[in-house]
């Protein structure tokens, strides 16, 4: 017998899909039901209004990161499309119930000027080093490096600023 000194050790198990709320599932592949990322009724072949899937639960587990990723772009590829044809109704619920959600279920929750102050930090750790980059391991630290972030505006002044300069 050999022993590794780890830090961390993930066991994998198995995946199986689970039925989400009223969406169609086939319990024998344990996937929603889809084309091309448009969650469909199994019984009529029609897709379900404003309802999409990627990853596993759209394909079964399979593949690896790089596998995750065309699957969601085919999914945003519906998806826009469908905006672009008229088929999306508006939101039921408003943008603001959603950020607090996230921050009631995440209230660590790093945005993307927080990602982009993180990197800045590593990549300077790492130039201490003559390294490319020294890589954070203590969550406290990662939050730490992501506060000093400039909040990016609300979502809606950012898209009209961008509306704005296409005039």
């Amino acid at each position: 017998m050999h022993r590794l000194d780890a830090g961390l050790v993930l066991t994998s198990i198995g995946y199986r899909g689970k039925r989400i709320g009223d969406l169609p599932f086939d319990e024998a592949t344990a996937v929603v039901p889809n084309d091309g990322g448009r969650v469909v009724n199994p019984g009529t072949g029609q897709p379900v209004p404003g309802a999409y899937v990627a990853g596993w639960i759209k394909r079964g587990p399979t593949g690896f990161i790089g596998t995750n990723k065309s699957c969601s772009w085919q999914t945003v590829q519906a998806l826009v499309a469908d905006f672009n044809a008229g088929k999306l109704t508006d939101p039921a619920g408003r943008l603001s119930a959603l950020d607090q959600l996230v921050a009631a279920r995440q209230p660590d929750v790093i945005d993307a000027g927080g990602w982009r102050a993180i990197d800045a930090a590593e990549v300077a750790r790492g130039s201490r080093d003559g390294r490319p980059r020294n890589k954070f391991t203590d969550v406290g630290d990662m939050l730490a490096a992501a506060t000093v972030a400039q909040q990016a505006p609300p979502l809606r002044r950012r898209l009209l600023t961008r509306l704005r300069k296409l005039a």
